[in-house]
Parts: structure tokens; sequence; C-alpha cells
């Protein structure tokens, strides 16, 4: 089988070092590889097949095409293999591995996501307790409202009792006086009676 060889790495076509564990930022727009296989017996008829872990799903055949162009990759761990065959069809078992990474921007991390979701909890809890808190509010000045009513209506009350009472007790009287009048006829007197 042919020896493997990985040429190049290129970032938005930047050279990077092919021997190194790579970390691209966020924002890249693609990643190249160029890689080869010696052969000296017929150099024209080696294939290939890759497979970029975490991005592709099963191996993908490239015949005798020697790079790989991936665009803008989501955040994550990634690790690039190639492998190649002779004329002979002899594949290569151990395939090369190049691994690397895409780092995630300040939004794309845990933290900001759980900061977030604590942010919006805490919008929504705020607002619920600001809700409930106004209503309390108009809750409890209509109960004052309705308290100072009740107490308006029971000191009318009294106050009408008392100016009642006090006439009834006047005209009691009166009629009791007018009752005793020792002029007054024995008819009138009985009438005055009734009415005391």
């Amino acid at each position: 089988s042919p020896p493997l060889v990985l040429e190049s790495v290129f970032a938005d076509g930047w050279p990077l070092p092919a021997d190194s564990k790579l970390s691209l930022p966020h924002d890249f727009s693609k990643i190249e590889f160029r890689y080869t296989a010696t052969s000296f017996m017929a150099p024209d008829k080696v294939r290939f097949k890759r497979l970029l872990e975490g991005f592709d799903e099963d191996w993908i055949e490239d015949g005798p095409v020697r790079r790989a162009v991936y665009p803008r990759l989501p955040p994550g761990q990634y690790v690039f293999k190639f492998t190649a065959c002779n004329n002979d069809g002899v594949w290569n078992d151990q395939p090369y591995q190049y691994a690397f990474e895409v780092v995630p921007a300040f939004w794309q991390t845990a933290w900001f996501r759980a900061g977030v979701i604590v942010g919006f909890a805490g919008l929504v809890g705020g607002a619920v307790l600001i809700t409930v808190r106004v209503r309390m509010r108009r809750k409890l000045a209509r109960l004052e409202q309705a308290n100072a009513l009740e107490r308006q209506r029971t000191r009318i009350s009294r106050d009408l009792h008392d100016d009642l009472g006090a006439r009834l007790t006047q005209m009691a009287l009166l009629t009791d006086l007018a009752a005793e009048d020792p002029v007054a006829p024995a008819s009138m007197k009985s009438q005055i009676k009734n009415v005391s």
C-alpha cells in the first residue's frame, strides 16, 4: 500500500502547520487539505478516500483527486482522515489522521446559552412578579375603597339612627305632655296616648 503524506492545510487561503493540532476561529470560511500517496509504479492510478469525523457520515471516494475542501464548519472537534490505494487496488489500512477544532464564538458556548436561559427566566419571573404586585395593589385599593364606603355608610346610618331616635324621643315626650294637659278633651287624650 502507498505511504500517505499530508502536504498542506489551508484556512481561508492561509497555510497552516500540518504537524500540530489546529484551532480555527468560528468565523473562518473554508478549510482545505492537500494530500498525496507516494507510488512510483503508476502514480496516476492512485485513488483516494477521505472522511471528516464529526462532519461526514461515511468515507467519500475521490478517485485521483488529492485535495478536500470543507466550507465553514460548526464549532466542535474534528479528525480529517484519508487513505489511498495503489494501481493494484491495495488500500493502506492505516489512514492518515489530522485532528483540529473549530472554536465556538462566545454566543455559541454553553455558558452563554445558560446565561441567556437564566436571564430570560429572570425576565419572565420579574414580569410575573410585577404583574402580580400590580394586581394585588389594585385589589387592595378596591378593598380599601369598599371599606371606606362601608365606614361612610355606617357613620351615616349611625347619624340617622341617632337623629331619628332623638326626634322620636322628643315626639314621645311632647305627646306625653299633651296627653296630661288638663284642658284637653278626653277623646283627644286617648288618641294622643296611642300616638305616644
